[in-house]
């Protein structure tokens, strides 16, 4: 009896002994843990770094980062200096700006060609044009024009100029500088014809019209949505109509309509179809134009 207590006293003496020793096995790991978050927050933050200076400094990369972009142009559109500090961009306007610094065998005398409506020069029509050349009086300026072209002065610094055909064309402008004639500058335009006008009747190009209205208005060439006061003239046209199940027909060589074609045309009844086609107008530039075909159904 007494050896069995002192083996039962032997036992719970090491069953305490190997609490006390996980307790401190813990102990320590709770602590190593503890050194090892503040160490590594330390090394994150500086404790003396407050959140509004971190932010700053994620701003401050940011816009490095964004200057950096900004230089990534392409060259042959912008012109940057090193610091990236400036950035000129090439504009393509119409009045342009001329000196000797371009040519060193002109005058150095600042001059401007504009063409008043657009870029392009059109066959055939006068073609308004601005020049003006600073310090010089447009009395002693002279002008030249290749290809086929003219120009004459309207007014002060206005001029009209004309041209006969599709391509290219330069324009001169001289002075009497010093008892010498001298180029001041040259300006090159895009010559084009003039875009077809559309036909019409009463100012409709078809649908229903009354006979009598039909017969007094004449067919008209129209342009629409173009800056020049260009006009043409109907030089031909056709009128065919469906009489008593037969197609007649009768041509006219102008805008009007001949005394063959107003027969024609009366003797379609109500609800019949006249149709206009063949219709042929002539522009400024000599050009035929062909405007199709107009289709009408009397009431």
């Amino acid at each position: 009896m007494k050896d069995y207590q002192k083996k039962s006293d032997d036992y719970r003496k090491e069953d305490n002994s190997s609490s006390i020793l996980l307790y401190v096995i813990c102990g320590v790991v709770v602590i190593a843990t503890l050194l090892w978050y503040f160490k590594g927050r330390n090394k994150t933050v500086d404790p003396e770094t407050t959140q509004e200076e971190v932010v700053d400094e994620q701003s401050k990369e940011d816009s490095e980062e964004w200057e950096v972009q900004v230089c990534e142009v392409d060259p042959a559109y912008l012109e940057i200096d090193e610091a990236c500090e400036e950035v000129d961009v090439c504009e393509d306007v119409f009045v342009e700006d001329f000196s000797s610094s371009q040519n060193p065998q002109k005058s150095n005398h600042s001059t401007s060609i504009t063409a008043t409506n657009m870029e392009f020069l059109y066959i055939g029509v006068e073609n308004p044009i601005e020049i003006k050349v600073k310090d010089i009086p447009a009395e002693k300026l002279g002008f030249s024009i290749s290809g086929h072209g003219s120009i004459a002065r309207k007014s002060a610094n206005n001029y009209s100029v004309k041209v006969g055909s599709v391509g290219e064309v330069s324009i001169n402008v001289f002075a009497d500088i010093d008892g010498q004639r001298k180029e001041i500058t040259s300006k090159t335009y895009r010559t084009k014809r003039v875009p077809d006008p559309i036909a019409k009747v009463n100012n409709k190009r078809g649908g229903s019209i009354a006979k009598s209205t039909l017969l007094k208005s004449p067919v008209k060439a129209v342009m629409e949505d173009f800056d020049y006061d260009v006009k043409f003239s109907i030089v031909e046209f056709t009128v065919s109509a469906c009489i008593k199940g037969f197609i007649e027909s009768a041509d006219s060589k102008s805008e009007s309509y001949t005394d063959e074609q107003k027969k024609l045309i009366s003797k379609v009844s109500s609800g019949g179809k006249v149709i206009i086609s063949n219709i042929k107008a002539k522009g400024p530039d000599g050009s035929l134009r062909d405007l199709g075909a107009l289709s009408f159904m009397l009431n």
